[in-house]
């Protein structure tokens, strides 16, 4: 017996396929029901568990924990009203297809043409962009109807393959990235260095590891821990490292994902993707429109 939802290309599997009671896995289950033609049946049981995700594009067959529920985290984005719609909607477009999460919620801003689970209308606070970010991230903290932990996401950030597990990711030393942000610019500093310094030396004085999270990925967040390290590092705008060092997150090393190339080729086959306003508005937004062709639940245009 089995409940089977499609939603772009991605078909959520449930059913009461346990080793203890039938000695088939979900993995098994999953692809009997597909040798059978039987996943894009429907029976409406809503006692059903999911037992896993299978991907018509790619064929994958993704197990979830034996005889559980699935682990889901809210997804949060901090908006403005005029924030550009089109990188948000292929953001949006790939979560749903690859991406098991809870509700999505908007802070700020609600652009025109989409509709998340929960959009809270915050007036932002403060005279700089740092001010007016930390009083959203901490009214997020403090919002119990937010799960424990969350997705933080940017409205350009998209997920380019099924995620496997909730973890988080660096790209090594902040001081690593300091000094060849530097060499780029034969030896001098910017706006940019300075604030990835000042961060670095905060971390130091408070005994913390200097791991550079600055990186255009998706990033959990604990809304306690994070509550904690925004109130001890009131003035630092390096929110993700800040974090990231004080909750003692570790994570995997990974490239910066991020392109200004407007002529840029998209890998499917990467993990993640992002890009600025401009090098989307080139040929990565036909690309995106081939990758993720369906709209969302959250579009309403």
């Amino acid at each position: 017996m089995s409940l089977n939802v499609t939603l772009n290309g991605v078909i959520l599997v449930l059913g009461r396929f346990t080793q203890n009671r039938t000695g088939e896995s979900p993995a098994g289950a999953i692809r009997r029901l597909d040798q059978a033609g039987a996943l894009p049946g429907f029976d409406s049981r809503a006692d059903l568990l999911p037992i896993g995700c299978y991907y018509k594009r790619t064929g994958e067959i993704r197990s979830f924990a034996l005889g559980g529920q699935m682990r889901k985290y809210d997804i949060v984005y901090i908006l403005k009203d005029n924030a550009p719609s089109e990188e948000l909607r292929f953001s949006l477009r790939s979560i749903e297809a690859n991406m098991d999460h809870g509700k999505v919620w908007f802070y700020c801003g609600c652009p025109d043409g989409f509709a998340p689970d929960e959009h809270v209308a915050q007036v932002q606070k403060g005279s700089t962009k740092w001010e007016r970010v930390r009083s959203s991230l901490l009214e997020i903290c403090k919002n119990d109807k937010i799960s424990k932990q969350f997705w933080l996401f940017n409205d350009d950030f998209y997920i380019m393959q099924p995620m496997q597990s909730a973890k988080n990711y660096h790209r090594g030393l902040l001081d690593d990235h300091i000094k060849d942000i530097e060499r780029r610019h034969c030896g001098g500093s910017t706006a940019y260095t300075n604030n990835l310094r000042r961060c670095e030396q905060q971390l130091r004085d408070a005994g913390l590891t200097t791991l550079d999270y600055a990186i255009h990925i998706p990033m959990l967040v604990d809304r306690a821990k994070a509550l904690e390290a925004l109130r001890m590092f009131p003035r630092c705008p390096m929110f993700r490292s800040i974090y990231g060092n004080y909750a003692k997150i570790g994570g995997d090393f990974i490239v910066d994902c991020k392109t200004t190339d407007s002529e840029r080729i998209i890998n499917p086959e990467d993990p993640f993707f992002s890009t600025s306003n401009r090098a989307f508005a080139g040929k990565v937004r036909e690309q995106m429109e081939k990758l993720f062709p369906d709209p969302c639940r959250y579009e309403t245009k």
